[in-house]
């Protein structure tokens, strides 16, 4: 099949989106099919020259746009690009439009009407916006999700609690398909640290209160461990103690340099602020490429009941309730690693990928298409 993989990320920045990006488009590929990757980048600035990601792609920028400032620049973009995105979707002819959700923006329908079009979900997008959003965007993304969502030919979530709301509210085809990761890409890390005290790690942004990187500094006034925060930003309000560290954002090689040095690594510990349960994060499925055991706050879609995974109450004072059992877990766990081979089966995008496009094949060939 031939496939347009549509998104607004900027594929000139490193991140863990971008990763997912490549990883899903090269399993397609070497699966036979053809893909090419259209970004319409949610950014004030575009750089075409400087990407450098092995998937064909084309990216979109608009000079009308360049007269606008701030995020209303990139959601003009969104608005002017949309002929020439339609343009080289005709010279494309694609089989299907693989869409990641986006805050709607006027012509998007367009693409949807135009081509058979399944909308990957990866969070519960109008709680969401409640939390980190200005009334404009809520309102901008307002004006035609619905009507979005209503022309998809059907869903793709993350989990199974994002599936069964966009199913139950729109009774289209839908499957949960959790984040996974191509370990392939990465060398077998499980040699044991050699850490006199526990090292842990948590990779996420005090800008995303659901993250919980509060809870992750309450851990470290109560545990004797070092803890190190890895995230885009540095933030003044978690204070200083001994035994935290902020790294602030890491490049790649740095970033894995500091996993292994690691014992256990963090998800998110507030997923119950934006109203959810359930989550299958990409930077969790990167802890795994590590072989580092993990604790978490919430239903992990493919590694919740494993061993090497510690399930505490997605709750505001989850960690006072279990400080015993987060002691607990990183007293097996100090020094050991995860074996590769109980991770394969759980999260590698060679299995996720082919039930991915059975799921799209079935429904276009239900449908007549």
């Amino acid at each position: 099949m031939r496939i347009a993989y549509i998104t607004d990320i900027d594929l000139n920045a490193h991140s863990g989106v971008r990763l997912k990006h490549v990883m899903q488009c090269g399993n397609w590929e070497k699966l036979g099919h053809e893909v090419v990757i259209f970004s319409m980048p949610n950014t004030e600035q575009v750089n075409i020259s400087k990407v450098d990601i092995p998937i064909k792609h084309k990216i979109f920028d608009n000079k009308i746009a360049s007269y606008f400032g701030g995020g209303f620049k990139a959601y003009c973009r969104k608005i002017l690009s949309i002929p020439s995105v339609l343009r080289a979707l005709r010279d494309y002819n694609p089989d299907f439009v693989y869409l990641r959700s986006m805050i709607y923006f006027p012509g998007l329908i367009r693409i949807l009407n135009a081509y058979p079009t399944f909308i990957e979900y990866n969070t519960l997008v109008e709680e969401e916006l409640k939390m980190v959003s200005s009334f404009k965007t809520r309102l901008m993304h307002g004006m035609g999700y619905e009507h979005l969502n209503k022309s998809a030919r059907g869903f793709i979530g993350v989990t199974n609690e994002i599936t069964q709301y966009y199913r139950d509210k729109y009774a289209k085809p839908s499957i949960a398909i959790g984040n996974g990761f191509d370990l392939n890409s990465y060398p077998d890390q499980t040699l044991k640290s050699k850490n006199q005290r526990p090292q842990l790690v948590f990779v996420g942004s005090p800008d995303m209160p659901w993250q919980g990187v509060d809870k992750f500094y309450q851990m470290s006034q109560r545990i004797e461990a070092d803890f190190h925060l890895v995230g885009p930003s540095i933030s003044d309000s978690l204070g200083c103690k001994d035994n935290f560290f902020q790294h602030g954002y890491l490049q790649k090689n740095l970033l894995d340099a500091l996993y292994l040095k690691m014992d256990i690594a963090v998800g998110s510990l507030a997923l119950h602020r934006k109203k959810m349960s359930e989550a299958t994060p990409l930077k969790v499925r990167e802890y795994c490429a590590y072989g580092l055991p993990i604790i978490l706050a919430y239903n992990d879609t493919d590694l919740s009941g494993q061993e090497f995974v510690l399930e505490i109450d997605n709750t505001e004072d989850t960690i006072d309730k279990n400080i015993q059992r987060i002691k607990d877990f990183i007293q097996k766990w100090h020094n050991r690693r995860v074996p590769r081979q109980n991770v394969i089966p759980l999260i590698d995008y060679s299995v996720k990928e082919r039930i991915r496009l059975n799921f799209i094949k079935d429904v276009l060939d239900n449908n007549g298409v």
